[in-house]
């Protein structure tokens, strides 16, 4: 585990920054034109050619050095955010556009890369503990990130936190080279044909009904959790200030650091399914309550619930898919099940920023039987949004405790 150690402080580093720089984007954007809609497709920007090119990182994960794959797109991501902080004089957002792209562009090379080496250099009997560390990493993002953000921005202009993001990219790619010598290599699949590796990849799954239906009920956990991520900000910024959602973000996010310790040492083993489920459950609950007020305090309240529930679902997905695929595999297989459930984040951002501006926003202006329930004026339309998501979450989380397919592959060993 000292390997995996080392390369999980690279990687909360480079999380940290790139959330301090995602905080500041999305603030910027939503300040500058007070729309949602901007919003959700600087999110959809930041995430879609991320997605769309992971079965292909994946694939040249299992071909090559992962190690060298990381460090090539983390400086290469980091273009992107060099681009933005040369823009921002400009009068139109169209650069920030561009920007994102970049970044998301090449940062999709690092995640299936990332995410096979754990099983390069973990034992099986430590995969939980390992992603729940990995979550710890991930969720910097969201538990330090905002509130450094936020009050940085509250004194700096936001070309500070673009510089530091850029700084952390060069930290992280150091701390990658300084332990690449000492993870061990894999077998590389690298005699076959690019679109012989994608039908190999394919059939994979086809034979896999276990993992293929965890990918289906997590392409819906997602689209929901998406239109969470998206509604999140504008909802808190018509209660209050940038400073105040940076610091409720972080207050909020310490849920899932909480968590992810708790099943680091717990260290769980079997019984996926349940917790999956049971997991999911409680998160559509909390998210449905987070809509429904107006005080900070019980937002803030239920989004930490909702956040705590996070890491338990997570390392469900992990451990039962790191199990049931071999590892000279599992690039590849990463990769397009970063497609697949995403796709559902990216469904979420292409409708949630118009819905919430043109439908659900206006509706709420008004008096209704709606509104005399959760309140009218601005927010209050995001507010039912959110609502409408934790009820469609509860839903999708009961069909997970009922699937047999997820039983059958809840049971078996790892894969060799």
């Amino acid at each position: 585990m000292n390997i995996f150690y080392k390369l999980w402080i690279g990687e909360m580093i480079s999380n940290i920054g790139t959330g301090m720089s995602s905080f500041a984007i999305s603030v910027y954007v939503y300040e500058k034109t007070n729309m949602i809609t901007y919003t959700s497709i600087i999110t959809l920007l930041a995430y879609l050619p991320n997605i769309l090119l992971s079965p292909v990182a994946g694939i040249l994960a299992d071909r090559y050095d992962r190690r060298a794959m990381m460090i090539a797109a983390d400086l290469l991501s980091g273009l992107g955010v060099v681009f933005i902080f040369f823009n921002l004089n400009s009068s139109s957002i169209l650069p920030i556009f561009i920007g994102v792209t970049i970044s998301s562009l090449f940062s999709a090379f690092s995640e299936p890369a990332y995410r096979s080496t754990i099983t390069d250099i973990v034992s099986e009997d430590d995969f939980s503990k390992a992603s729940a560390m990995m979550q710890i990493a991930y969720n910097s993002k969201f538990l330090l990130s905002p509130i450094l953000a936020g009050m940085l921005m509250s004194f700096f202009d936001i070309r500070l936190i673009l510089l530091i993001d850029i700084c952390t990219f060069f930290v992280t790619c150091i701390i990658i080279y300084i332990v690449k010598k000492q993870i061990p290599k894999v077998s590389k699949s690298s005699s076959n044909h690019f679109m012989e590796d994608i039908k190999l990849s394919i059939d994979v799954l086809k034979k896999n009904k276990g993992v293929l239906s965890l990918i289906f009920v997590m392409f819906f956990v997602c689209f929901f959790i998406g239109m969470l991520q998206v509604l999140l900000k504008p909802l808190i910024l018509s209660l209050a200030d940038k400073k105040t959602l940076g610091i409720l973000e972080s207050i909020s996010a310490s849920g899932m650091l909480i968590s992810s310790i708790l099943i680091s040492i717990l260290a769980f083993k079997q019984n996926f399914q349940k917790i999956l489920s049971i997991a999911g459950i409680f998160c559509g609950i909390f998210m449905a309550c987070s809509g429904v007020s107006t005080s900070l305090i019980f937002i803030c309240l239920n989004i930490f619930l909702i956040f705590f529930t996070l890491p338990f679902m997570n390392t469900s997905c992990d451990v039962l898919v790191r199990k049931n695929i071999a590892n000279e595999y599992q690039g590849k297989i990463w990769g397009f099940i970063s497609l697949l459930t995403q796709l559902g984040n990216i469904s979420a951002y292409l409708i949630s920023g118009f819905v919430a501006d043109y439908i659900f926003e206006p509706m709420f202006t008004q008096k209704h039987i709606l509104s005399d329930i959760i309140g009218m004026g601005k927010g209050r339309g995001t507010g039912f949004m959110i609502i409408l998501s934790g009820i469609g979450l509860v839903f999708i989380c009961l069909k997970i405790a009922k699937n047999k397919n997820i039983s059958l592959i809840d049971t078996v060993k790892e894969q060799a």
